[in-house]
């Protein structure tokens, strides 16, 4: 049984599937993260401006 870092990745770029694994959770997890913190100033902007 090979273990799971040895294994061929399956986006094909040669890395193994414990990289392919880790780039994934980056995109799925970290990208909708910076879009939400990203709006976060903008709601608190313009709750600002509503209550002036």
């Amino acid at each position: 049984m090979e273990i799971v870092r040895d294994q061929p990745g399956f986006l094909g770029t040669g890395a193994t599937l414990l990289a392919d694994l880790t780039l994934l959770a980056y995109i799925l997890l970290l990208v909708p993260l910076m879009l939400v913190a990203s709006s976060l100033p903008a709601v608190k902007n313009s709750s600002r401006i509503t209550n002036t």
